[in-house]
């Protein structure tokens, strides 16, 4: 076996093989990707009276992606009561907060444990070479 090292004058980049990167998380679709039946489920779910707008969000095609963007004036315009505003915009805002927590726990869950080592490890080695006398920077 051997290893070829790319001359000195080009910048040396180490790359991570990160498999938590690639995986695909054992959690919910994210939000955006919902449909306009998964947007209905989940406001049929909601407590009375912001539930009974389930029907009217899904005859409105309102998906995730549209959910996430939504305002008071277009909830309005869409035959939302005055009342029910606020709170839906709540609800919509906390469905994001806890996607996001999900999301980082499954991350934090998910990370070798070594790999703060190997970033240490780069870390020092490009201190290293940089405390030698070259004129060539290091990549990482």
């Amino acid at each position: 076996l051997s290893l070829s090292l790319p001359p000195r004058s080009q910048p040396i980049l180490f790359f991570l093989r990160v498999p938590f990167l690639t995986a695909q998380p054992n959690i919910s679709p994210p939000v955006r990707s919902w449909t306009a039946v998964d947007v209905g489920n989940w406001t049929a779910q909601l407590v009375a009276p912001l539930n009974r707008y389930s029907r009217l969000f899904s005859k409105q095609d309102i998906s995730g992606d549209v959910l996430g963007s939504l305002t008071k004036d277009m909830l309005r315009d869409v035959g939302v009561k005055e009342e029910d505003c606020e709170a839906l915009l709540s609800k919509v805002l906390l469905l994001r907060l806890e996607a996001q927590r999900e999301l980082v726990q499954n991350l934090q869950e998910n990370v070798p444990e070594n790999i703060m080592e190997a970033l240490k490890a780069a870390r020092k080695s490009s201190a290293s070479n940089e405390s030698a006398p070259q004129n060539t920077p290091v990549a990482l």
